[in-house]
């Protein structure tokens, strides 16, 4: 890594000089192993780990390369390392979900003309990245910039960029808006197979003569498909980016404090859930 990206990450970086501070080598190499077990026991393919793996490791990313001054290059080859690192051992253990395959067939993903079109891929990515420009524009209203002068103790410049420029960051963002569309919104569509038969038992519920126990495991249970899945994988989203960037920046981010590191990471963990409902709404129409 550092032969590639010119000892700048390096430069960011937190000096381990007391005994106690080697643990975060640790939880370090451990978030590692747990991303691998999320992305094998949740059976995701290698489209799903890499999409996952943009939007858990861009906030920490973006972090550095706005605020310490980390060059683009050096941070898209770090992301390009993060991803592939996760993704390739899955793609070559695992084949492709019937979603991300070109031989599904319209029984198994119904809705495979609409996932595949390109200007529906184009507007939804961009819808995500929009979201994202908007909570970030708000938090700087709001003060972020006094929130990271207090927690993060070296950081070198809150000038770095135009962060008040809302066409930049929609393009910034733009990889981020790809994997939460990547990862929420095309699962969904590819949701809504034939019936199975529990759909058809559930179908035939009696409101009247069913017990508390029966009403509420039909009331959840009554969720379309695509609605499951968007809330299960916006929430599986939202809190590994919340995790990860907690980890990344608060154990490596020269003069991050705890407090910094969770705020930045709740920061870019809210908006995977207003993207969730956006794509929701998307899918309904």
């Amino acid at each position: 890594m550092a032969d590639l990206t010119g000892y700048e990450l390096a430069r960011t970086s937190k000096v381990i000089d007391k005994d106690y501070e080697t643990v975060w080598v640790v939880v370090t190499g451990a978030w590692r192993i747990v991303e691998l077990a999320v992305g094998w026991y949740g059976g995701y393919d290698d489209l799903d780990i890499a999409a996952l793996t943009i939007v858990t490791h861009y906030p920490y990313l973006y972090l550095l390369n706005t605020f310490y001054l980390l060059s683009s290059t050096t941070a898209t080859a770090a992301l390009a390392i993060d991803v592939l690192s996760i993704s390739l051992p899955i793609r070559l253990l695992r084949p492709r979900s019937p979603t991300h395959s070109p031989k599904a067939t319209a029984a198994e993903v119904p809705d495979r003309n609409i996932i595949n079109d390109r200007s529906i891929i184009f507007i939804t990515s961009f819808l995500g990245s929009g979201i994202y420009t908007v909570i970030i524009l708000l938090a700087l209203r709001v003060g972020l910039n006094s929130f990271l002068i207090n927690n993060f103790g070296d950081i070198p410049s809150l000038a770095a960029r135009d962060l008040t420029n809302a066409a930049n960051l929609v393009f910034i963002f733009l990889p981020v808006g790809w994997a939460v569309r990547e990862f929420i919104l095309d699962p969904s569509l590819g949701s809504e197979a034939q019936p199975t038969l529990k759909d058809v038992v559930d179908s035939a519920f009696n409101p009247a003569t069913a017990s508390l126990t029966e009403t509420m495991e039909h009331n959840v249970g009554s969720l379309s498909k695509r609605t499951k899945v968007v809330f299960r994988r916006t929430a599986l989203l939202s809190t590994l980016a919340l995790a990860n960037t907690t980890i990344q920046v608060f154990t490596r981010v020269k003069g991050a404090e705890l407090v910094g590191a969770v705020g930045w990471a709740a920061l870019f963990a809210m908006p995977a859930w207003v993207v969730g409902g956006a794509y929701l709404i998307v899918g309904d129409a």
